[in-house]
């Protein structure tokens, strides 16, 4: 960073924009990798290790489960907006997010910290803000690793 004179890209203060497109790249790019050439090579290894391995089927289940990711904002949003208690929060998640008691307990603590609270999100607002910037163009992707890129650049039109 400091040669490229970029040094204001050490720091990441949260939550801001650059949040949100680095936890957007964060979800987006193992997506990116398991669907490509290199999910092929990485099944292929894992199952030259002896280990049942069936990376389409384990897509398709990722894939399903993503709307249930959801389900964490809403929790928040329970908990902070409509005052809702801890454990009708960790009721929800458990039921909807698929969590279990101690995931829960920890996505609780993560939402009543003062410093993380909104940060939730960030993973999934990114997520998506990522993937339709990106559209199947690897080089969108390269660019979100590699540019300075801002929030309202991956909102204009392509």
């Amino acid at each position: 960073m400091r040669g490229r004179g970029l040094l204001e890209e050490t720091l990441v203060l949260v939550p801001t924009p650059q949040s949100l497109i680095s936890e957007g790249i964060a979800k987006l790019a193992p997506s990116l990798l398991l669907e490509g050439d290199g999910g092929t090579a990485l099944a292929a290894v894992i199952q030259d290790g002896g280990v049942d391995f069936d990376l389409a089927r384990d897509l398709a289940v990722k894939r399903a489960f993503e709307p249930c990711e959801w389900a964490q904002v809403n929790a928040a949003l329970m908990l902070h907006d409509e005052g809702a208690s801890e454990a009708e929060t960790e009721a929800y998640l458990k039921r909807w997010a698929l969590m279990t008691p101690k995931w829960t307990a920890h996505m609780i603590r993560f939402f009543t910290e003062p410093t993380s609270r909104t940060y939730i999100f960030t993973y999934l607002a990114g997520r998506e803000l990522c993937r339709s910037y990106v559209e199947g163009e690897p080089e969108r992707f390269r660019r979100l690793l590699t540019e300075q890129v801002r929030v309202r650049d991956l909102l204009a039109p392509a």
